[in-house]
Formats: C-alpha cells, structure tokens, sequence
C-alpha cells in the first residue's frame, strides 16, 4: 500500500510539472496592431507611435520608438486619412534599425485636416506596427494671430498677407522728412507700401526717417520691413490697436503715403482717424512686411 502510494504522489508531480511547462507564453505573433512582437525568443519587442511635434499648417513631425527590437530590418511610419495606416496606404522609411526613438517630418499637407500614423518595423516575420496616432493641421492664419514676424494685420486671400513689427521695435518722434521733395510715394492699398517706401528711399537721402529706420530693422530672422501705406496702417488700428493687441499707442503713426512735397498721410490711434500732415512733423513709427 506504502508502495501504491508513493507511486501516485510521483505521477501527480509529473503532471504537475507538465502542466507549468506547457503555460510558458508564446509571442512570436502577438498582434503587429498592438506594437508588440517576437523577437527571436527575448524580451517582447514594443513598438510605440509617440506624440507628434511641430504641428503646423501644412506638415507636422511623426514619432516613434523601438524596444527590445533585435531582428529589426528597416523601420519607419505608416500614415494616412484612415485609421490604423499601413505601408500599402503611405510608407516614409527612417533609417536605422536601433532601439530608441527615431522620426520624420510630413510635409505638404492639407490645412485643418485629420492624419493618422503608426510607427512601424519589419522583420523577417512582417511588420509590426505602434499605436495609431492623429493628429489636425492648424488652420489659415488668422488676422490677429502670430505671423511670421509678428501679429497678422492683413490677409490676402491667397496665403499671404501683412504683420506689424513688436512693440520692441516701435519708434517715437520720428519725421517722414523730405520736406519740399516730392518722391511719388502716393500708393495707399494694401500691399503696397514697400513700394512707397522704395521710393521714399530712392528719392530722398536723409537718415533716420520713418522710411529708412523700416528698411533698416532686422527682427526675427527678417530684413524686408517696410513704412506702411495708408491703408496697411489702418488694418493696424483696426485689427491690433482697436482690439488692445500689439502694444500700440492712442498717438499720431505714420504712413508711407504721401499726399504732396510737404505733406504725407499719418493715423490718430486713439480713433482711427486719417489725415494729411507736415512731413517734419514727429510721430510714432511701426514697421510691417509682408509673407
């Protein structure tokens, strides 16, 4: 009986040790949808798309990481308009096959439109792909927003449009000059105050008026400022001063825009009035360029 027993109790720890053997996980194909994968019989290899960066009109930056991730061949993001990409629908490789993050900057997009992407690898089982992220280009510039150098004051309807300079930047007591010279600076729409203040320099030499402290102003990487016309200076009571944006004063601003050999047009910014005054007269000066 004694016999019998130990018989038993030997065959019940032989199945029990069969059994654990038998519960050891198996992930050489655990999904590529969720990020996860073989690798070769190690450590499950996670592949993990990360949040975008630099999100901007037309492109945004795409992230990704690798973990664990021997047997690696290429890797790179699967992006689309549906959720879920793969490389059937558009493939950008990144080279390299180390872990870590790697990424890529999309660019020639669509504005304020929804993209998907995954990061993904391939080895010689397939590919295994990261989470699906998305992300949503920003849309037209508005007036009022940050522009490329400054607040928007103006758009063109066509991408482009018109800033104002920083407060920084801003002159006091400045002449328009060139008084008793007539230097056929007379454009006042939008869009062409360059042209005035070409002219302006082209016709008169003398320095540190309104004109040439503009063409001289280097700001943000930019060197193409310019003395608002007319018209540009009243986008700039209308749509920074009028709504408290930009720093601007309730004082006298000129314009480009010259009204005849003494007298050239300037702004009240306390209401927006126009009117025509004495070119040696002092007021303030903001700069604008166009993008």
């Amino acid at each position: 009986m004694k016999n019998k027993f130990l018989f038993m109790s030997s065959l019940v720890l032989a199945l029990s040790f069969g059994m654990l053997g038998c519960s050891k996980d198996d992930d050489s194909d655990n999904g590529g949808d969720n990020g996860n994968g073989g690798n070769g019989g190690g450590a499950t290899m996670e592949v993990s798309s990360l949040v975008p960066q630099q999100v901007q009109r037309n492109s945004f930056r795409m992230r990704g990481r690798v973990a664990n991730g021997a047997g690696v061949l290429s890797r790179g993001f699967a992006w689309g308009s549906s959720s879920n990409p793969t490389v059937d629908d558009n493939d950008v490789p990144v080279a390299g096959t180390e872990d870590g993050t790697f990424n890529v900057d999309l660019s020639g997009l669509d504005e304020s439109t929804l993209y998907h992407y995954r990061a993904y690898v391939r080895t010689n089982s397939g590919y295994v792909y990261g989470n699906n992220r998305t992300v949503e280009t920003l849309g037209p510039p508005a007036v009022g927003e940050m522009g490329p150098g400054g607040l928007i004051i103006w758009l063109d309807g066509s991408g482009g449009g018109l800033v104002a300079a920083p407060e920084s930047t801003e002159w006091t007591n400045v002449q328009w000059g060139c008084g008793g010279t007539l230097v056929n600076a007379s454009a006042q729409n939008e869009g062409q105050g360059s042209a005035n203040t070409t002219a302006i320099l082209n016709g008169c030499s003398e320095a540190d008026i309104a004109a040439a402290l503009c063409n001289e102003l280097v700001y943000d990487g930019y060197e193409d400022w310019f003395l608002p016309s007319r018209n540009e200076l009243g986008r700039m009571y209308i749509n920074l001063k009028d709504k408290n944006l930009g720093g601007l004063s309730s004082e006298f601003y000129w314009s480009s825009t010259e009204v005849d050999d003494n007298a050239a047009i300037f702004a009240d910014f306390n209401n927006g009035g126009l009117s025509s005054g004495d070119k040696s007269n002092s007021f303030r000066v903001r700069a604008v360029r166009a993008f």
